[in-house]
């Protein structure tokens, strides 16, 4: 039953559904990533490996471990 249900339903909208909600989520990962927020974030965990036995202040003050 179901297979007959999706064989005659009219999805030719589904197709331009998905790319929108691809296009957003990868618009929005991108905004997210570019905030200047992130700037802070992104040079310390880029200089970690650099350093010996140091964390990431902004996650030690979140509780994280």
């Amino acid at each position: 039953m179901f297979k007959e249900v999706m064989a005659n339903i009219n999805s030719h909208w589904y197709p331009t559904l998905g790319l929108f909600l691809f296009f957003s989520i990868f618009i929005g990962a991108t905004l997210w990533t570019m905030r200047k927020e992130s700037h802070k974030i992104y040079d310390e965990a880029s200089n970690l490996p650099l350093e010996d036995g140091t964390t990431l202040s902004s996650m030690n003050s979140k509780g994280a471990k």
